[in-house]
Order: C-alpha cells, then sequence, then structure tokens
C-alpha cells in the first residue's frame, strides 16, 4: 500500500491468504468489523499451519516500516487474526511478529481483537522496534507461540501501549536454562502495561517491564510496579477458550484507569458492557453482575457463550444457585426455533452445553435463550461458517 491511500476492510470480511505473502503498509488501513460481524485474517489453508518456520498454511502478517506520520491513523476493531507467521532469523525486525511487525512508527489502535494460532521467532503475535508505540486494548492472546522469546510480543527500542488486554497458554520453544523468557518481553523498551491479565503461559508473565508504567495486572509471577497481583484470574472455562471471569476474580474491579486520563471502547471483546462495576475489570472481558429474580425464585449469571463469534462450535455457560426446571434452546433472527438444547431438571451449580450449528445452518445472528420458571435469558451469538 503506497503512501496517502487508505485500505478499508467492511465488517464481516474474510481476507484470506492464498500464498505466503505479508500487507506492507505505508499508507493506512480501518479495519473496523463489530461484535456481530468481525473482520478474519487467515489462511486459506488453516490445517496446514504448524508452530515452525514452514511456509505451509500461514501468511506472513501486516508490516508498518516508517510509515509516515501524515497518514490517517490505521485502526484494527473487532478483528480475528490466525496462522501469521514470521518467519525470517536473519532480520531482527523481520524475525518479529507474527501478525504485526512495526518500525518506526505509532499511530496504530487494535482493540477489541483475537490473536490466536500464530507464531514468531521473536514475538508471536506482535513486534514492536524502534520508536514504535501503538496502542493495543482489549484484545486476547491465546494459543500463540514464538521460538527465542516474546510468547505474544516482543518489543525492542519500543514505547507500546498495553491495556486490559488478556494472555493465556502464549508459548516460547527456547528452553535455555541461562535465559529468561516471557510472555510481553522488552529490549530497551517502557511499555505501558495497565489492567491486562498473563495467566498460564509457560514462561514468565513480564521481562524488563518499568515498575512505574506497569499497573493493575494480574500475572503469574509479577508483583512489582503498583496494584499488581500474582493471582488466579479465575477464568470461567480456559480449556474451552472461555476467558470470561468469575465473580470472585481478583480481576474484577481491579485498577481505574481513568484516573490516569484513559479511557476504554464502550463495549468489552465480548460485546458487553465495558464498566459494570466501579469500574472496568483487569483483562480483554468484563464480570457480568449476577442477575436476582426475587427472593424466592431462581438466581443465575448471565447467559454467558464463548467463543463468540464462533466456528465451528460454541459454549454456553450458566450457573444456578437452585435446582430447578430449565430450558434452553437456539432461536434466528426470524424467531424460529432453530435448535432445542435442553429441556428438563437441572441441579444446583454450573451448566454448560455445546451447541454446533448442522451442516445445514448458514452464517448469521442466533440467539440462545435460557427459560427458567417463567423467566428469560437472552443472549445473541454470530456464527462465522
Amino acid at each position: 500500500m503506497p503512501e496517502d491511500t487508505q485500505l478499508i476492510i467492511e465488517q464481516g470480511t474474510n481476507v484470506i491468504f492464498t500464498r505466503f505473502c505479508k500487507i506492507d503498509v505505508h499508507g493506512s488501513i480501518k479495519a473496523i468489523g463489530t461484535f456481530e460481524n468481525p473482520i478474519t485474517f487467515r489462511s486459506s489453508s488453516p490445517e496446514l499451519f504448524s508452530f515452525d518456520d514452514s511456509e505451509a498454511g500461514s501468511w506472513n502478517g501486516i508490516v508498518f516500516e516508517n510509515t509516515i506520520c501524515e497518514n490517517d491513523t490505521s485502526k484494527f476493531q473487532y478483528c480475528i487474526f490466525q496462522n501469521s507467521k514470521s518467519v525470517d532469523d536473519f532480520d531482527l525486525f523481520e524475525s518479529s511478529g507474527g501478525v504485526f511487525r512495526i518500525k518506526g512508527y505509532s499511530d496504530i489502535v487494535i482493540e477489541n481483537s483475537i490473536f490466536t494460532r500464530n507464531f514468531g521467532f521473536r514475538g508471536s503475535a506482535i513486534g514492536c522496534y524502534y520508536g514504535a508505540s501503538p496502542t493495543i486494548v482489549s484484545c486476547l492472546f491465546f494459543d500463540n507461540e514464538a521460538v527465542y522469546d516474546g510468547g505474544a510480543i516482543a518489543n525492542t527500542y519500543s514505547f507500546p501501549r498495553l491495556y486490559h488486554n488478556t494472555f493465556y497458554n502464549n508459548r516460547v520453544q527456547n528452553d535455555d536454562p541461562f535465559v529468561d523468557t516471557a510472555v510481553i518481553t522488552n529490549f530497551k523498551s517502557k511499555p505501558v502495561v495497565y489492567c491486562n491479565i498473563v495467566s498460564d503461559d509457560e514462561t514468565d508473565s513480564f521481562k524488563f517491564v518499568k515498575p512505574y508504567y506497569t499497573i493493575g495486572n494480574i500475572s503469574n509471577n509479577y508483583e512489582g510496579g503498583n496494584f499488581n497481583l500474582i493471582a488466579d484470574p479465575q477464568f470461567i472455562d480456559p480449556a474451552s477458550n472461555n476467558f470470561l471471569i468469575e465473580e470472585t476474580s481478583p480481576a474484577v474491579d481491579k485498577f481505574d484507569i481513568r484516573t490516569l486520563g484513559l479511557f476504554l471502547p464502550e463495549k468489552d471483546l465480548a460485546g458487553n458492557q465495558r464498566i459494570y462495576g466501579k469500574c472496568a475489570d483487569s483483562g480483554a472481558f468484563e464480570n457480568l453482575d449476577i442477575v436476582k429474580i426475587d427472593d424466592n425464585s431462581v438466581k443465575y449469571n448471565g447467559l454467558l457463550t464463548y467463543p463468540n463469534p464462533f466456528n465451528p462450535e460454541t459454549n454456553i455457560n450458566f450457573n444456578l444457585d437452585k435446582s430447578s426446571n430449565a430450558k434452553l434452546a437456539i432461536y434466528n433472527v426470524r424467531g424460529e426455533l432453530v435448535k432445542l438444547i435442553f429441556e428438563g431438571y437441572l441441579s444446583k451449580g454450573i451448566h454448560q452445553f455445546i451447541w454446533k450449528p448442522q451442516n445445514n445452518i448458514s452464517s448469521g445472528v442466533f440467539f440462545s435463550i435460557l427459560e427458567i420458571e417463567g423467566e428469560k435469558k437472552i443472549t445473541k451469538m454470530v456464527y462465522n461458517k
């Protein structure tokens, strides 16, 4: 993309790479999806993708290298990035960042987006180099892998801003016992790291962060800085890629970044209102308050679905504090019944059901409706076939 040009990618677009190539940006990109209609960047053959330096089933990322500052801001919102790699081990910049490689440029915002199954030698998802300072907010990084360091992000002489992101199972292959590795690694950099969750990763959470710029995080092993905590974030079901947090999570109302003059998107990554309590919860997702119907009836957590948008299946979760008859069903936008998931008696506790649409179901918006003792709870789901 040459200077003074702008690529606009419409919501719901699938950007499919049929070979190992990159988007080299000297202008700007506006990829503005929505929760209902995200934008997906992926390989045409994801089944061939592997966590190594082969090019099969992968693409080569989005590159901003010394892009001129006169261009409009590049923004990526509600995007899903999969199967991207940086595999040039002989060039420090080209090997840094499986999805985004950013050098000497800062006017980039990435928010409410998902990075999964990406690979790089340094920084499986994002590599920032020589003065790069993008804003990365309310994103989810999971199941990514790097060779040397930076299970998710690698920064070199850079100053990125990381607010309210969730990191889970981002790995580093380097097993040298004399080399420290981290999910977010830094070399002579000053990232601003506020209110993130870094959990259950095989390596350290942060490497060479500045305590003054590291506030309100929940992690495996970092409690320097201010208001940081080593704790289990209490994801609802990370084994099923459900990274919503429990009501009792230490991430709930952890730290209010508005006191620092910073503000978040109105919605979180799951399309829910960003602030339910006194301030935004750490990580990419808000905890949903318990809904109480009345003193003599059932109360249950908000009906949660994850992943959402989804393909090929999604998990539907709710919690009963009292045994009851229940009905869970899926409807389309015309109000027609698509699938009766369950109807019968359920005991007290957490319940999870899986919906995997049949082959004759097209992409679109659907509603899961939970009926309990005459009360209904509804949540919207997006199926991307």
